[in-house]
């Protein structure tokens, strides 16, 4: 019986998928009413296994009222020696509903030797605990219960979405932490995930290197569970056999209304290209065609009479649905993504700065961070409700709920806005109405709603500095703040970014991150073209990271779960043909963003 409740648990913690909203209620489902039946039929162990199967029931179901009292009542008497960890597991589970990852891990931290528990206990407990950790903001201890739990797992598709979630993990976590995490593995287990995830992301972009490696790993652990994230031999040994293109073409524009972006992406990929150009044995030819005001569909057939191999670009929606109408002969690398983002076109790929991804790994941070309850202010508009939309969709399958949301136009007053949404308004307002019904002056403070715990904020860096201050004033200056890439205008503005300080943001590592090759770059860039990259900063990321797939695209292909180490993010391949970025995250301090 047990095993059914933690498969259930276990896919919704996999899959990202809550059940519904929280609800505290005397009513009871008749699965947990013929469990409590039999508790009361028996007597000793067995009641008291009937009555944490009734829990485990009330529980999946988030009914805190009943399990609550439940867990109180089994508190009465003395536990059977073999009930008391599933008592503590179904503890700590209750504190998870009610927000309350540390005292979770607290109540799991009570158990000894988890892996001497029976099979369903056992795994129970380290998906109980992968959850806590992950909501205590702990990849590194979340990803290491997931690799205790792999071996308890007896279905090999849950098994495989495990595997799947294990090694993104370890690919998001840094490779200093990789490498403290290696030293402290007592199990050949864990020395193999991070062993292999050390290797992803040291040899990324080097993909001789990495087969190398790869190989050698392969032979240390033959039989280790780490293998199912590798493709078959065959795939391997292409990694040392991908061709670079003879001539890429680039289709950008660089006339009219996006002349500066288009000059942004080309010179950006241009710098990339002659930073590299020592390390190539046959460095390819570049030729640019200007898509301002021409026909992209013809531009793209003459770049392949000229003898493109590949084709980077166009940059804009418009151009790249032209193109996805046709029938590509020479794989294109698009800049930008197709209005529908399900469809997927054959030699096509989508690469882009996706707002969409940035907000959704914010819905992920936030839950991280142990939130649940949000206001949620955006901007007024199409692109503003689109991304609220995207947030909120991502931020129900965690399991969080929104409880109040703005859109601010930017011709009204926001403070009005704020001051409803915080409830500051419905306070002076009962307070007008004692002052009436005394008949006489009371001292008073506002007070805001308290069921918030965070907000999640799109605005630019302008209209933050006007919202910021304002959730101080309304008594809001204590709720954590998440934002988006909008929020940071690219460059260092401490003066003008204090009133920012603490406000949480995912960018690109080109923008946030100083590694020796981002300064090589950005150093090249800055003294070509000072003026534009302030302007367009993160677009010359975009054409930096468009070379390195120009020439690192077969490896992403072969190996699409094995991550490029992109200046605009850790880069992967979706099954739809669309580069996914993996975002870094930061928070302003004294006005400057610290990674």
């Amino acid at each position: 019986m047990l095993k059914k409740f933690f498969l259930l648990s276990f896919i919704l913690l996999l899959s990202g998928c809550a059940t519904q909203s929280w609800r505290n209620s005397m009513v009871m489902s008749p699965q947990a009413k013929e469990y409590l039946q039999q508790a009361a039929q028996s007597q000793g162990a067995t009641k008291q296994q009937y009555q944490l199967l009734a829990v485990n029931q009330m529980l999946a179901e988030r009914d805190l009222h009943d399990s609550q009292q439940l867990l109180n009542q089994i508190n009465q008497s003395p536990l059977d020696k073999k009930n008391i960890s599933q008592k503590k597991i179904a503890q700590a589970k209750f504190a998870l509903l009610q927000n309350h990852p540390k005292a979770a891990l607290k109540k799991l931290h009570q158990i000894k030797n988890p892996m001497n528990l029976p099979y369903e206990v056992a795994a129970t407990y380290y998906a109980t605990a992968a959850e806590a950790h992950l909501r205590n903001n702990d990849l590194a201890y979340n990803t290491i219960a997931l690799i205790s739990l792999n071996s308890l797992l007896d279905d090999p598709k849950l098994q495989q979405q495990n595997q799947i979630v294990i090694w993104r993990n370890l690919q998001n976590l840094p490779l200093d932490k990789l490498k403290v995490l290696l030293k402290r593995c007592n199990t050949k287990l864990l020395r193999g995930w991070i062993q292999l995830a050390i290797i992803a992301e040291q040899d990324a972009n080097n993909p001789a290197m990495l087969y190398k490696n790869i190989e050698s790993w392969q032979q240390q652990y033959q039989q280790h569970s780490a293998n199912s994230v590798l493709p078959n031999e065959n795939n391997l040994k292409s990694l040392t056999q991908t061709n670079i293109p003879t001539q890429i073409a680039l289709l950008l524009p660089l006339h009219g209304r996006f002349v500066d972006m288009g000059k942004a992406v080309r010179d950006g990929f241009m710098a990339a290209y002659y930073a590299n150009i020592k390390m190539l044995l046959r460095p390819p030819k570049i030729k640019v065609y200007d898509t301002s005001g021409y026909d992209v569909v013809a531009l793209y057939q003459q770049a392949i009479q000229d003898g493109a191999q590949l084709i980077v670009g166009p940059l804009t929606k418009e151009n790249v649905t032209k193109l996805a109408n046709i029938n590509l002969n020479v794989p294109v690398l698009a800049l930008n993504y197709l209005v529908d983002h399900n469809v997927m076109v054959n030699n096509l790929v989508q690469f882009g700065l996706s707002p969409e991804q940035a907000v959704r790994q914010a819905a992920d941070a936030m839950w991280q961070h142990g939130l649940k309850n949000l206001l949620i202010i955006v901007p007024y508009g199409a692109w503003g409700d689109n991304l609220q939309q995207i947030f909120m969709q991502k931020w129900q399958q965690l399991g969080g709920e929104e409880v109040a949301a703005i859109n601010f136009p930017a011709d009204k007053n926001i403070a009005n806005e704020i001051m409803a949404s915080l409830n500051i308004d419905q306070s002076k307002q009962r307070a007008q109405q004692l002052q009436t019904i005394f008949n006489e002056p009371i001292k008073f403070v506002p007070r805001r709603r308290h069921d918030l715990d965070g907000i999640f904020l799109v605005a630019t860096p302008a209209q933050a500095r006007q919202i910021r201050p304002l959730l101080r004033f309304y008594y809001a200056g204590d709720l954590p703040i998440f934002s988006i890439a909008n929020i940071y205008a690219g460059y260092n503005s401490a003066q003008s970014d204090r009133d920012l300080n603490n406000i949480y943001f995912d960018d690109m590592p080109w923008v946030l991150r100083k590694t020796a090759y981002i300064n090589n770059l950005k150093q090249q860039v800055q003294t070509a073209w000072p003026n534009n990259l302030r302007a367009n900063a993160r677009l010359y990321g975009l054409g930096i990271d468009a070379f390195s797939l120009s020439l690192l695209l077969p490896r992403l292909t072969m190996l699409p779960n094995f991550a490029l180490n992109g200046v605009t993010g850790q880069l992967y391949l979706s099954s739809k043909m669309q580069i996914y970025r993996q975002l870094s995250w930061a928070h302003f301090v004294a006005g400057i963003p610290r990674v």
